[in-house]
């Protein structure tokens, strides 16, 4: 398998290479929590008049996924150019009827990233983990969010959800139109015309960049290089395997930058939390803080550099973000979003218990065993 996903990597980077976006200017929302996010959201679609573009990694089979699905279909029904995706693997909950019931209603619709031959195993791997929400070429969504009651925190296993998602208006909407349409020609080898107008500009600067599996750690090293003061990571999952990034936050770390990195305590993928521990005693060991979110399931994915560079999107910090999935991210520079993200920043610290060698030098037996036997396949996570 592992022969399969690296041949299929290495010939997938020749055709589905990173693109970047030009510099633009936009506005910007933060959502970190899930029913502020849908209200904006739902409301949005509802007021929807040309177009609406959307692909999720998840939609639920319940009461919130049925609310989207419902919206969708109503302004079909309107006459509005809808188009959905969806991933195949990862939402194995979305049932054929829902696809029968989207389309009958004029709902365009395709699943993201189906396996393929010849390289099976990789096309299994390699999921599109953006999330991209266009309406009318007006208004955009993107981040770590998806469609569904537990995003809500309504599943018992995780309770209180925190993410971080983004709404934009502005110039940098065309951009994500431009991304859902070539991923959706990759997927339905269909074309979409764009419904993006002239937009008026936002106020805050930034540029947008999507990855195939490529180039996300040389960009991050290269922003962890520059930085002079401080350096904060919001991750779900910490497993910087790449020994180049981690290297250099070390480096970061010994000519005097502040750095804190957030994560998860309570993830929602089995194994994760032990495949972060040595990752996490060797950021300790070298005096850099790292903080266990404990009261729910964080889902965030950002980082603030200088107190004026801000990186948000779809990108964990795992092998599986950096060298397999699609992902995409924003750069932005200062703006008013830098305060509401450093206002979420702080909270989910002040949310989580500072982890210490002492406590990870008292695992449990079972959880030391974990983390061995995970190091092994921790690249797929």
């Amino acid at each position: 398998m592992h022969v399969d996903v690296t041949l299929g990597r290495k010939i997938e980077a020749n055709k589905n290479q990173t693109k970047e976006y030009g510099p633009h200017y936009s506005d910007f929302q933060l959502y970190a929590d899930g029913q502020p996010l849908y209200q904006q959201l739902f409301s949005d679609i509802k007021e929807a008049k040309h177009s609406i573009f959307t692909y999720f990694f998840i939609i639920s089979d319940d009461k919130s996924g049925h609310t989207f699905l419902k919206l969708l279909q109503e302004k079909a029904k309107e006459g509005v150019q809808v188009y959905l995706s969806i991933d195949l693997i990862n939402d194995l909950s979305f049932e054929r009827k829902f696809k029968n019931e989207l389309q009958a209603s004029g709902v365009h619709f395709t699943y993201s990233r189906k396996p393929e031959f010849p390289f099976f195993f990789y096309s299994l791997h390699h999921r599109n983990h953006r999330r991209i929400t266009t309406i009318d070429g007006k208004i955009g969504y993107s981040g770590g969010f998806n469609i569904g009651d537990e995003y809500l925190g309504k599943e018992k296993k995780f309770g209180y959800w925190r993410d971080y998602h983004i709404r934009i208006t502005g110039e940098g909407v065309k951009d994500l139109e431009e991304q859902f349409a070539i991923d959706w020609k990759r997927d339905a080898s269909e074309v979409i015309t764009s419904t993006s107008k002239q937009s008026v500009p936002g106020k805050t600067l930034h540029t947008m960049s999507s990855y195939n599996g490529h180039d996300v750690i040389q960009k991050y090293i290269e922003l962890i290089k520059q930085a002079k003061q401080s350096i904060v990571i919001a991750t779900p999952y910490f497993i910087p395997k790449d020994e180049k990034l981690m290297n250099a936050l070390i480096q970061a770390r010994q000519r005097g930058v502040s750095i804190k990195i957030l994560w998860s305590f309570k993830p929602d993928v089995p194994f994760i939390k032990e495949a972060a521990y040595p990752y996490i005693r060797q950021a300790i060991e070298n005096d850099i803080s790292v903080y266990g979110y404990k009261k729910g399931m964080f889902h965030g994915k950002a980082m603030v550099f200088d107190n004026e560079t801000i990186v948000i999107g779809t990108t964990n910090f795992t092998s599986r973000s950096f060298h397999i999935n699609d992902e995409m991210d924003f750069y932005i520079k200062d703006g008013p979003i830098l305060q509401q993200i450093n206002q979420a920043l702080a909270q989910d610290i002040q949310d989580s218990k500072e982890m210490t060698i002492s406590f990870l030098n008292n695992l449990s037996f079972l959880d030391k065993c974990k983390e061995k036997i995970v190091g092994i396949f921790n690249y797929y996570l």
